[in-house]
């Protein structure tokens, strides 16, 4: 169920799309034309450290055992909650309220896993950038699918124990390291933290930042592509109007030949950390509209301000813009698709 701020014929199309575009395309601009941005300054230039105590209470064992296990007592909660409910369900709806927590919290929704209390003594993630690995992208793939397929309550509250369990039982195999690898749901929200204004210094302290800048900075593997992907096609398949599996499956793969067409050097890579959160916020569908469209407007406008760090960082400012340029075609597509098809929904 949808809430809309405006009547639904209220924004006409060619104004979203146009709109959208001149956003993104009005960013790009004024970058190019800014570019003097020293990029010789450090990424830690725009920390800000969290109070002493403040990071201290956070960062103690107690407390984040105990986040665990609230977060285990929420989801147990609302899995009980699906297998009593008798109408459909909109399970997808779930992973666009993780994706939410991520963009605001940064790595706290990865800490708070509740999968970590099966790790053994030692639960916590390293502090420093994790690597999703190609387990996580297959997980996640086939939650998707679950997740799109299936809308009876008790199906999905069976399906998301048994994800728990397994994963609860691999982590107790593999050790602390498992959910950042394996686990789709953590390594998603991971990516999606690097685009938060909150998270962790190179040496691990707590601290608030610039989202562009440390997006800009951070070193992603090829599976975020792949991440990123499945996030297109969960968004674009829970906004439709039949939330057929094809049509995941054709948006995930149009998806990923983008993103590897666009982003031609791995260290544009993590630019798709301010896209994948654009479309995990509508991995649930519509929420309020029309500020979830501006949201994902945003996000894309986001995506080329990291663009443009990346690239000045490395290169003259005429080498610059044409070292971006693909990515900003890739970035400019996905903005005016996107819109076109999550804004009739």
């Amino acid at each position: 169920m949808t809430t809309d701020l405006l009547p639904a014929d209220a924004l006409p199309l060619p104004l979203v799309l146009g709109g959208g575009a001149a956003v993104v395309l009005a960013t790009a601009g004024l970058l190019s034309a800014r570019a003097a941005t020293r990029p010789d300054l450090p990424a830690t230039r725009w920390h800000r450290d969290l109070p002493a105590g403040m990071a201290t209470t956070l960062d103690r064992p107690g407390t984040r055992r105990a986040a665990r296990l609230v977060a285990l007592a929420v989801t147990l909660a609302g899995l009980v909650a699906l297998a009593v409910h008798d109408g459909p369900v909109h399970g997808s709806t779930g992973v666009a309220v993780l994706a939410a927590a991520a963009l605001l919290a940064g790595p706290l929704a990865r800490t708070v896993n509740p999968v970590r209390l099966a790790c053994g003594p030692s639960q916590d993630p390293s502090p420093g950038p994790a690597a999703p690995g190609r387990p996580a992208v297959a997980v996640l793939a086939v939650l998707a699918v679950v997740l799109l397929a299936v809308d009876d309550g008790p199906v999905l509250a069976a399906a998301g124990a048994g994800h728990l369990a397994l994963q609860a039982a691999l982590c107790r195999l593999r050790g602390p390291s498992w959910p950042a690898r394996g686990d789709g749901l953590e390594a998603v929200a991971t990516l999606i933290g690097h685009a938060a204004p909150f998270g962790r210094r190179d040496d691990g302290r707590l601290a608030w930042r610039n989202p562009v800048v440390h997006a800009a900075h951070v070193t992603l593997p090829p599976t975020a592509l792949g991440l990123t992907a499945l996030m297109v096609g969960l968004a674009v398949a829970a906004t439709a109007s039949t939330r057929a599996v094809p049509l995941f499956v054709a948006a995930t793969a149009t998806a990923g030949v983008l993103l590897r067409a666009g982003l031609i050097r791995p260290w544009l890579f993590g630019v798709v950390a301010p896209l994948a959160a654009a479309y995990g916020l509508l991995a649930g569908g519509r929420w309020l509209q029309p500020v979830d469209l501006l949201a994902f407007v945003a996000l894309h406008a986001a995506a080329v301000a990291v663009l443009h760090r990346q690239a000045i960082a490395r290169h003259d400012p005429r080498t610059a813009r044409a070292v971006q340029f693909p990515a900003r075609c890739m970035v400019m597509v996905s903005v005016l698709a996107g819109l076109a098809i999550l804004a009739p929904a």
